[in-house]
Order: C-alpha cells, then sequence, then structure tokens
C-alpha cells in the first residue's frame, strides 16, 4: 500500500477512535462528574484548555481534508496532461511514417511543450504532496496534545486509541523517522507510473476522513453543551 494513503487510513482510524472515546463518555456524562471533584477556579482554565484542543484537532483535520482534494486534483491533471503527450507521440510517429516531414501537423516543438506540461503538473502535485505531509504531521501532533489535554482533565481516559497511534509511529520510524524521508517516500507514491489510480484512493480516503469529522465535530459540540452548562462561556464554543 502507498506510504501516503497508509498515514492517512492510520490518521482517519485515529480520528474515528478519538470520536467513539468522546462519545462513550459523553453518553455516560463522565465530564460532568467531574465538575463536583473540582471547584470553578480549577474547572473553567482546565475545560477551556481541552475543549480548544480538541477544536484544533477538527480544523486541522478540515485543512488535512481540503489538501487531500488539491492533491487529488493535481494527479487527475497529471494524468491528462500525460495521456495528451502520449497521443500526441503516436500521432508524431504516424505522420513519419506515412507522408513525411513535409506534411507533418504536430511538431517537435508540440511534443516538448505537452512535456512541460506535464512536468509542471508533475511539480504541482509535488507541492501539494508537501503541504499534505506538513499538515498530516501537525494534525497528528494536536491530536496527540488534545489527549494530554484530556488526561490533565481526567487522567484515566484515553482520548487518543494507543495501539493506533503506536502504529503510525512505527511506521514512522521505518521511514526512517524524519519529515524529510517521510516526504521522500510519499513523493515516489506521488510520482509513479498511475497518477489517475492514486487520485481514486484519495478520493475514497478523503471520504472516510470527511465523515469521521462530521462525527468527530458532533462529539465536540456535545462536550461544548456541556461546557456551557456549568461555565458561563455565551457564545464562544
Amino acid at each position: 500500500m502507498a506510504t501516503l494513503i497508509t498515514f492517512l487510513k492510520y490518521n482517519t482510524h485515529l480520528i474515528h477512535q478519538t470520536t467513539k472515546a468522546l462519545e462513550r463518555a459523553n453518553k455516560k456524562k463522565r465530564f460532568e462528574q467531574l465538575f463536583t471533584k473540582l471547584d470553578y477556579a480549577q474547572s473553567e482554565p482546565l475545560f477551556l484548555q481541552t475543549y480548544l484542543a480538541l477544536r484544533e484537532v477538527e480544523v486541522r483535520g478540515l485543512r488535512l481534508l481540503h489538501e487531500v482534494a488539491v492533491l487529488k486534483l493535481m494527479l487527475e491533471h497529471e494524468q491528462k496532461a500525460r495521456e495528451r503527450e502520449r497521443q500526441l507521440e503516436r500521432q508524431y510517429k504516424e505522420q513519419e511514417r506515412g507522408n513525411g516531414k513535409e506534411t507533418v501537423i504536430i511538431s517537435k516543438d508540440d511534443l516538448k511543450d505537452q512535456e512541460k506540461l506535464v512536468n509542471k503538473d508533475r511539480k504541482r502535485a509535488q507541492e501539494a504532496t508537501f503541504e499534505l505531509v506538513e499538515l498530516f504531521l501537525a494534525q497528528h501532533q494536536t491530536l496527540v496534545q488534545a489527549g494530554r489535554a484530556f488526561k490533565i482533565l481526567d487522567r484515566k481516559f484515553d482520548l487518543v486509541d494507543p495501539g493506533t497511534d503506536r502504529k503510525i509511529l512505527r511506521l514512522y520510524g521505518r521511514l526512517g523517522g524524519t519529515k524529510t524521508l517521510l516526504l521522500k517516500h510519499t513523493q515516489e507514491d506521488v510520482d509513479g507510473p498511475k497518477p489517475l489510480a492514486l487520485a481514486k484512493r484519495l478520493e475514497h480516503t478523503r471520504k472516510n476522513l470527511r465523515q469521521q469529522l462530521t462525527a468527530l465535530s458532533m462529539a465536540r459540540r456535545q462536550f461544548a453543551g456541556t461546557i456551557q452548562q456549568h461555565i458561563p462561556v455565551i457564545g464562544a464554543l
């Protein structure tokens, strides 16, 4: 499986598990019980800090969703440019085998121009990949930080599933453990011979990510409702 798709798949699964953990806690009114154990001076900063960390996970996720769509679009453009390039090469060869170069409709300059377009689209896809990797790492770090914030609030509550998080960290380690090496591997995916196939997988991954972010947003709003019942923060959440 492509490195980029694998990381996005694990990330989406981690968000799914985070949402389920938050939904269970909301249903059991776990956080409401904490208000009875903490005084107002303690509860207000802790709950607001935790909420903001959770909100940032959602914001980063939405940006990641956007960058997946951008990369998909760039790959589709590259595929069309490649197909056009192959078409021009076939027509040029047929013309050479037919009436010779005197009646050539497609020139070598046409082929060079199309090659430049292919390279331009490939470069744009590489730039989109860089942005996507940057956002993935930032979003994962934000999710881990949100988990730590919830731990401060409730030491027994695991917002982030340790097993899935370890899978991400192990894969990251096997690829060299640096952003540079991760980018190198993901760009190899993008530079592969079948950009349209990768674009289709990205679309499927994006659909799943959008569904999980929607569910996370709903759970986050329930958590916000609990806070607003005890802390007078009108309109801020």
